[in-house]
């Protein structure tokens, strides 16, 4: 087998290795944040998510509130 295939296997199980203790473990904190995105463009969107990334925040899922007309994106973060 090819030894960059190796490794990138290693590291791939390596990640979700980690990622599966951090969802675990708890002793692992997170904050959330929501974003009211009606009437944004993709551009927009893109652009702020981009920006909230920059800040450690992850889009966990989307939801669309009944009778409000409002789309929710909810982000989450590990506290430090």
């Amino acid at each position: 087998m090819n030894k960059k295939i190796i490794i990138g296997v290693f590291g791939f199980l390596m990640f979700v290795g980690v990622m599966v203790f951090a969802q675990n473990n708890p002793n692992v904190r997170w904050e959330y944040n929501t974003l009211n995105i009606i009437g944004w463009s993709a551009s927009d969107v893109n652009q702020e998510l981009n920006r909230l990334g920059q800040g450690g925040w992850e889009l966990v899922t989307n939801a669309e509130v009944a009778l409000s007309n409002t789309r929710l994106l909810i982000l989450k973060r590990r506290l430090q």
